[in-house]
């Protein structure tokens, strides 16, 4: 874990490990130095709680100043789809929204109930290998995901 500057802003270097894999991430932080080593020191504190401090929100209330941590709640793929739908799909023709909704029929039945980030590479991979048994193209698996 490390603090160190580039281009006039201070950045925070640090690892975690996440399903049994270890990441290393980056972030800046401020042009101040100490803002970085605080920042630095909390995502310790949260990492040494067994949490990832990506999934972590900093807020601060006008009342006390005191930083609260609370978990992000990552939506499942059911709950996103309309979201994304009316965010991207208003720049969309109506050809490529049939498309969105024919990737969806096939998708939902096996990512709908699950946390958008809880999609690991294997569950994809056997998505896609179930797709190719009942015959559907590479483009058209690829497109899907």
């Amino acid at each position: 874990m490390a603090v160190y500057k580039r281009n006039n802003v201070w950045y925070i270097d640090y690892y975690i490990k996440i399903n049994g894999k270890r990441e290393r991430r980056r972030e800046p932080v401020s042009p101040r130095r100490d803002e970085a080593e605080t920042r630095l020191k909390e995502y310790r504190e949260i990492m040494k709680a067994g949490k990832d401090p990506k999934t972590t929100i900093e807020i601060y209330t006008n009342e006390d100043q005191v930083l609260k941590p609370i978990e992000i709640i990552v939506p499942r793929l059911t709950q996103f789809v309309p979201i994304f739908l009316k965010l991207h799909g208003n720049y969309k023709s109506k050809k490529t929204l049939v498309s969105y909704k024919n990737s969806l029929n096939h998708l939902l039945p096996v990512f709908g109930k699950k946390r958008l980030n809880t999609n690991t590479k294997v569950i994809v991979k056997t998505y896609m290998a179930n797709r190719g048994n009942e015959g559907a193209s590479n483009s058209t698996i690829n497109n899907e995901i």
